[in-house]
């Protein structure tokens, strides 16, 4: 019982009992009525109050323990009748019935009492479209489809029996009722005595029989599925199946137009197969031929069922019949992808005058074609979204797809905005490109915290392009994506992830795409002209790809300014995948700029790879060792960790806890910060943390579990070969997870300690949890993967490769002065005061300063780490990124000459470091400082001189500066 939550599921309203006395009431008892399988047995799910009320929640709820009571205890639950009816679609009811008919149940559904059609207006759950609901309507003595049963050509199955129904009702007694209700355990009834003649039939089956055996009724043509009205002799005594066939060919469309047309021949030794888990390759277990001279196959002997007919399409080839309408997106950071390109339309545009949660509606300059529908007027919203159907005012996004409204949707950045607080939307048609251009113009949130401006465009040719020029503020509560007026098909790019960034652009476009075809196929029957259409593609349409090859010097994986080509290096195409260059392979060597180029291939898919010379290591597309996870230990790990060698890129596992105190979670589920009191728990990146009733957060030493002090820090040290090479200090925040992002090239063991406000060990709960480092090997790792098509040239298929460091350098425990002219090197000034100046070198290198007040001098594409104590950083000429570590550290980002690029601070402190310009004569007045997404950009005379990372730039102002 889930109405009131107990084990009793007795009926106090009398509407259950009714039904499930026409379904099973025993008979040759001299009493009452006899159901229409006596001898089956029922359970009995209460979700319904005694005012025959109640909730989707506790329908899902029975609908879930008949599922479970089957799968997990052995109950032979084959049926559950549904009585019952009302609401709007819901994802978690559809869900749960969809669960029931893959644990082999059939859900037989009333249609509904409102005397409508549902195929316009929808009555759930009968309308929900699952194979496992078999739809009833209501019919009379006299066969005509009762007054008040809804009805619907498509969405209701059939009829049975539903008006003056004589049955049980509680206290022993019998009462003639009414409804879609009553109707839909005759169906039920039926479809068990299927089951107690065949009990190896599916669901699906006893569905097929019972509605291939209906008794035509004309009162039920064109209002039900089958036309008529349920028989339940002739469902039990149909005739054993008989076998069906299905026969086809291939041919040569060798114009390409799918028709098979005189002169193009059958295309023999394909293979064409019967793809039942509907996948698009052929499986071990799946049925297959292979087609004759003439290009003709036969699967014979096939049982009545729902086949999906499909093709092997073999390699310099393309499917021309059959074909379906498909969009594939991309973005202007993938190769191939779209380009940014900016065209303001505030000057040439209509300006609409909307307000929050408001649309206007526009016509169209020409027919735009979307999901195959022709569209000549569109509703812009004010909430980032355009629709061609009839909700436009929706602040709620949902992913797509969703069956929610709105759909029929465009949704560059559809979140809850409100342009009456601010902002423009302008809509313009470029005649020249015949594009019709939608642009959001500094479009506030509807919570304030920042404003938007981007870009719909719709292409007359179907094709659309998102663009954004300037997003400030939280981007990760938005849908982008577009969807179908079904809310059953969509492309979702991104929903609620921080996606989108400045002078990124989108496209969505429309593809054809070769298809199978699916064929219901019935007893006996015999199917033909399940025919595909294939095209050769000819060397008019070869393809080409093109790259280059980049020496990188700072090693950050980005070709930046002043980084140049390298020549002599061999690119080769790596057909089989195994990471080395074969006999056979092709491959060619970069020129006098790196550059590089393989033409005449044939639509295929390409794994790019290089050959990767001694002394160097691979910075882009990827490392050539493998991944290390550190992974953080369960209790009873104890023992320490060395990294390993080669271990590449370091990422952190989503299982490290903290928390203030020993917790109860109240509850099971996923939550973002698990909350018990004044009691928060996150991992380290504030994902969703699952946990289960009563799970007990009781850490010891083994943990770190933070009380969420100020004064709290930890301390992080690398060691290589017992020696101490630098340590990094962080706070622990007190609102939020705390990060930690250390550069472990260098070391080979890593050390954390936990450290009170007078910097003695504190272990009073708070420690931290051991870890693993797991390697994580990859099949092929540096390579590029390139799906080419026919005629398509692709390029940007480049790599980045850096010269491994040829020495380290350590300073002693004392004050040094380290003077530094060699180039990619390491250097640990070691603990005291040091001064490391490498302002004479040519770059590429990396400055750890240790404890102690240390001032380092950079050149460029060089990496500066002060560490602990009051350190001065000089950011040399350009491309270099500091990190002063903890304490008050100063960085001076142009001395005596501006830089020739813009430097990086990473870590800068508000009220605490100072950011220093000395011998140009500027003041603070001479600055520019602006917002660069999350990042604050330092610019004077012109010229851009520092990046000051997770910084506001309005929070900057004069004393966070130094002068001189």
């Amino acid at each position: 019982d889930f109405v009131n939550n107990d084990g009793d599921p007795m009926d106090d309203h009398s509407h259950g009992t009714h039904v499930a006395g026409t379904i099973a009431a025993e008979g040759d008892n001299a009493l009452g009525v006899i159901g229409v399988a006596p001898n089956t047995q029922i359970m009995a799910l209460k979700f319904l109050d005694n005012n025959g009320s109640g909730s989707i929640f506790d329908a899902i709820q029975a609908i879930e323990y008949a599922t479970m009571m089957k799968q997990n205890y052995g109950v032979n639950i084959n049926i559950t009748n549904n009585s019952w009816g009302g609401g709007g679609f819901s994802q978690a009811l559809y869900d749960a019935i969809d669960a029931a008919g893959a644990a082999g149940q059939l859900f037989v559904a009333a249609a509904g009492n409102d005397g409508t059609d549902n195929d316009s207006t929808s009555s759930y759950p009968s309308n929900y479209d699952l194979d496992n609901i078999i739809s009833v309507a209501a019919t009379d003595d006299n066969d005509q489809l009762a007054g008040f049963s809804n009805f619907g050509a498509t969405s209701v199955d059939l009829g049975a029996p539903g008006v003056n129904i004589l049955s049980t009702v509680p206290g022993g007694g019998y009462a003639s009722f009414n409804g879609t209700s009553m109707a839909a355990p005759h169906v039920s009834g039926v479809a068990a005595l299927l089951l107690s003649q065949d009990s190896a039939l599916t669901a699906l089956e006893v569905k097929e029989q019972i509605l291939n055996s209906v008794d035509p009724v004309g009162a039920l043509q064109g209002n039900t599925l089958t036309g008529g009205r349920l028989n339940a002799y002739d469902a039990l005594t149909q005739d054993e199946p008989l076998p069906g066939e299905i026969n086809g060919s291939t041919w040569n469309d060798l114009d390409g137009d799918g028709v098979q047309d005189a002169g193009e021949l059958g295309l023999e030794g394909w293979t064409v197969y019967l793809d039942q888990n509907q996948n698009g390759e052929l499986d071990n277990d799946e049925l297959s031929t292979v087609t004759d001279a003439n290009g003709n196959y036969s699967f014979l002997n096939l049982a009545p069922d729902t086949y999906t007919v499909a093709e092997v399409l073999l390699p310099g080839w393309e499917q021309t019949y059959p074909t379906s309408f498909e969009y594939q997106w991309s973005d202007s950071n993938q190769t191939g992808g779209p380009v940014f390109d900016w065209l303001d339309i505030s000057s040439l545009g209509t300006e609409l005058n909307l307000f929050d949660d408001d649309f206007a509606e526009v016509s169209l300059p020409f027919n735009f074609s979307f999901y195959g529908e022709d569209k000549n007027t569109v509703k812009i919203s004010s909430n980032g979204y355009l629709t061609f159907g009839s909700d436009a005012t929706d602040y709620t996004n949902d992913p797509i797809p969703s069956r929610n409204d709105p759909n029929d949707i465009i949704a560059p950045f559809w979140d809850d905005l409100n342009p009456s607080a601010g902002g423009s939307i302008y809509h313009y048609y470029d005649a020249s490109e015949e594009q019709f251009i939608v642009q959001y113009e500094d479009v506030p949130f509807y919570s304030g915290g920042g404003s938007l401006t981007f870009q719909a465009i719709l292409d007359s040719d179907g094709s659309i392009l998102f663009q954004y020029d300037d997003l400030n503020g939280t981007l990760s509560s938005a849908t982008i994506g577009i969807e179908d007026a079904t809310g059953g098909k969509g492309v979702q790019v991104a929903y609620n992830e921080t996606y989108v960034t400045n002078d990124l652009a989108v496209s969505i476009i429309p593809v054809i795409l070769g298809s199978p075809t699916v064929v219901e196929l019935d007893s006996g029957e015999i199917v033909t002209d399940i025919n595909f259409g294939n095209q050769e593609v000819t060397n008019a349409l070869l393809g080409e790809i093109h790259g280059s090859k980049w020496n990188d010097v700072n090693g950050n994986g980005v070709w930046d300014t002043g980084e140049l080509g390298l020549e002599g290096w061999t690119i080769y195409l790596d057909q089989n995948n195994n990471g080395r260059l074969d006999n056979g392979e092709l491959s060619t060597v970069t020129d006098a700029n790196g550059d590089y180029w393989f033409t005449d291939l044939a639509a295929d898919t390409y794994t790019v790879a290089e050959v990767l010379l001694p002394g160097w290591e691979q910075t882009y597309p990827g490392n050539s060792s493998s991944e290390v996870l550190l992974t953080f230990d369960d209790i009873s790990n104890a023992d320490n960790e060395q990294i390993p060698d080669g271990y590449g890129d370091l990422s952190w596992s989503d299982d490290f806890f903290y928390v203030n105190a020993p917790i109860v979670v109240p509850g099971t589920g996923y939550e973002n910060g698990l909350v018990s009191g004044d009691y928060v728990a996150f991992n380290s990146f504030a994902n969703p943390v699952e946990v289960s009733s009563d799970t007990v957060f009781d850490f010891n030493s083994a943990y770190l579990t933070a009380a969420w002090d100020d004064n709290l820090s930890i301390q992080v040290k690398g060691v290589l070969d017992g020696l101490e090479l630098y340590s990094e200090t962080v706070t622990v925040n007190t609102s939020a997870p705390t990060l930690f992002d250390f550069d472990f090239l260098g070391i080979d063991q890593l050390t954390f300690t936990s450290l009170d406000g007078d910097g003695d060990v504190f272990n009073d709960h708070f420690a931290l949890d051991n870890f693993s480092f797991n390697e994580q090997p990859s099949s092929i790792l540096g390579t590029h993967t390139v799906e080419l098509d026919p005629g398509e040239i692709v390029t940007n298929i480049d790599f980045g490769n850096q010269q491994i460091s040829s020495s380290t350098i350590f300073g002693t425990p004392g004050p040094d002065e380290l003077n530094i002219v060699e180039s990619q090197v390491i250097v640990f000034a070691g603990d005291s005061n040091d001064i490391v100046d490498g302002s004479q070198s040519l770059g590429g290198n990396r400055y750890y300063g240790g404890d102690g007040d240390d001032i380092i001098w950079a050149s460029v594409y060089d990496r500066l780490f002060g560490e602990n104590g009051n350190d001065t950083l000089y950011a040399g000429d350009g491309h270099n990124i500091l990190h002063g570590g903890a304490d008050t550290d100063q960085f001076w980002i142009a001395l005596a000459a501006l830089p020739s690029a813009a430097n990086t601070i990473a870590d800068f402190e508000e009220g605490v470091d100072l950011i220093g310009i000395g011998g140009l004569g500027i003041t603070f007045s001479d600055l520019s400082i602006a917002q660069n997404g999350d990042d604050a950009l330092i610019s004077a005379l012109g010229t851009d001189l520092a990046i000051l990372t997770g910084i506001q730039a309005t929070t900057l102002d004069s004393a966070d500066f130094v002068f001189a």
